[in-house]
């Protein structure tokens, strides 16, 4: 989120907030800021590794694609869309402990 804030005018204040709350057995966090947003291009291989849209040498495209496992592998889910207001955002849900 915060790599995507470089991207805006220099006059526009970048916002990423976070959120957490609990709902039927789920701890539901969610991330979301207000920069340019993901290529259509790239919506659909967010998760997959090594995907990026960033310069060579500037990103790895792993972070993701770490996150999605991650999520996966404690039971819990991951999902990023572009905002229609502008933005990004990312839901995290995984299983109350």
């Amino acid at each position: 989120a915060l790599d995507s804030l470089d991207q805006l005018p220099q006059e526009q204040a970048g916002l990423v907030t976070l959120s957490a709350t609990s709902e039927a057995g789920q701890v539901i966090i969610c991330l979301r800021d207000n920069g340019p947003g993901a290529a259509p291009e790239i919506l659909e291989h967010l998760f997959e590794p090594f995907v990026t849209d960033k310069d060579v040498g500037t990103g790895t495209g792993l972070g993701l694609a770490l996150a999605h496992a991650t999520a996966r592998s404690l039971g819990g889910s991951i999902e990023a869309d572009n905002l229609e207001s502008g933005g990004f955002e990312v839901v995290l849900r995984l299983p109350q402990a």
